[in-house]
């Protein structure tokens, strides 16, 4: 896998939202953070990920710059909720056991 590809999965592919289960994963065994800050934690998580693979991305040339401040809100509130959406679905296939129809 290239750091293009990497990238790629992390922004569009859920990527973000497997790397912030991980990282709460961790974090919930090394800490004693009551559940609701552990969700809120793994949201912003999520989200900073996806922003930091965004930011990765446009430096190395692989994303289009955003022209001007509105093109760079826009690219991240995008990527942002992309990353918090698919957080909640690996949470939910891995913690409730969703079972597929």
């Amino acid at each position: 896998m290239s750091l293009q590809e990497f990238l790629v999965w992390v922004l569009s592919g859920g990527g973000a939202g497997v790397v912030a289960f991980i990282l709460m994963e961790w974090i919930g065994k090394n800490t004693d953070l009551q559940s609701d800050l552990k969700r809120y934690l793994s949201l912003a998580l999520a989200g900073l990920v996806a922003v930091a693979a965004y930011s990765a991305g446009v430096a190395m040339g692989y994303e289009p710059t955003p022209e001007d401040v509105r093109g760079w809100i826009e690219a991240v509130f995008s990527v942002i909720a992309v990353a918090v959406m698919a957080s909640q679905a690996v949470h939910g296939f891995a913690r409730l056991r969703v079972k597929r129809i």
